[in-house]
């Protein structure tokens, strides 16, 4: 990922989950009918604003709950690449587009932790009988228990997921039928365990590091949102090298993608993203 490209190659290698050029679902066609021109068009577009790279840089972030540095450097370039030779780019832009991106990315990790995670179990937390349950579990029932609930409490998965509409096609992902060739049905299988798993082994640290402690000491958001989220970071880092999910990582570059960055898509997932935490 972090091998420097051609020019040429720049925008495929950050075509997953760089839309496609294919029709944009919901689009409206073009009046001259030529609507491969058109969505190419908008494609060229999109790739020339700045919010664009930031939705981009949003799967390396969850992917790798961090998005490193090397990452958003070679983003910078890549946008920088694609503007018109008009635009005057002061000798800043690089290292200010790249900080925007990190800090927009620590924002989403960010969200999905203490806007999503921590929120869902902390209220599951409050039964009782589930509490005396789980806190009595060994990690393999644990991952077994957030699985199931992930696989048959409605909305559960939707609510983690959803800020991401903006580059994964999760129309597609969960497509309930056998479409395709070969290699297009064994991504969507790989990928439905990748973001099961995912969400199964980051319920358990967020379970583990954060509404734990509840049990011994009252909810304080200061200490919660400065001091225990940042010291959990390394564990949701070290995710991926879990034998769990291992065998079904599928890299953002690989992830299915819309064709465009629909307008309504966006700015909710950057409602989602801006609204208060708790």
């Amino acid at each position: 990922m972090d091998n420097m490209m051609s020019q040429q190659d720049q925008g495929q290698e950050y075509a997953q989950p760089q839309p496609q050029q294919n029709s944009p679902q919901g689009s409206i066609s073009p009046a001259n009918g030529d609507e491969k021109a058109t969505t190419g068009a908008e494609v060229e577009y999109q790739t020339q604003q700045l919010w664009y790279w930031v939705e981009i840089a949003k799967p390396f972030a969850f992917h790798n709950s961090n998005l490193p540095l090397a990452t958003a450097s070679h983003l910078s370039e890549i946008y920088l690449s694609r503007l018109p030779p008009t635009n005057d780019i002061l000798p800043t832009a690089h290292t200010a587009i790249t900080l925007t991106l990190l800090s927009t990315s620590h924002l989403l990790l960010r969200y999905l932790i203490l806007g999503v995670l921590f929120p869902l179990l902390r209220q599951w937390s409050t039964n009782p009988t589930f509490h005396a349950f789980i806190t009595h579990c060994t990690r393999a029932q644990r991952l077994a228990f957030w699985r199931e609930k992930a696989l048959t409490t409605p909305g559960v998965l939707d609510r983690y997921l959803e800020v991401l509409d903006t580059m994964l096609d999760r129309k597609w992902v969960y497509r309930g039928d056998d479409r395709g060739d070969m290699a297009a049905r064994d991504l969507r299988s790989k990928m439905q365990l990748y973001l099961l798993w995912k969400f199964v082994l980051s319920a358990d640290e967020v379970f583990m590091e954060l509404v734990m402690r509840l049990d011994y000491e009252p909810y304080n958001r200061e200490r919660f949102h400065e001091v225990y989220y940042p010291a959990m970071l390394p564990k949701m880092m070290a995710i991926n090298r879990d034998p769990s999910i291992v065998p079904f990582l599928v890299e953002p570059r690989q992830w299915p993608s819309k064709s465009l960055v629909e307008e309504e898509v966006l700015n909710r997932c950057l409602a989602l993203i801006g609204r208060r935490l708790e």
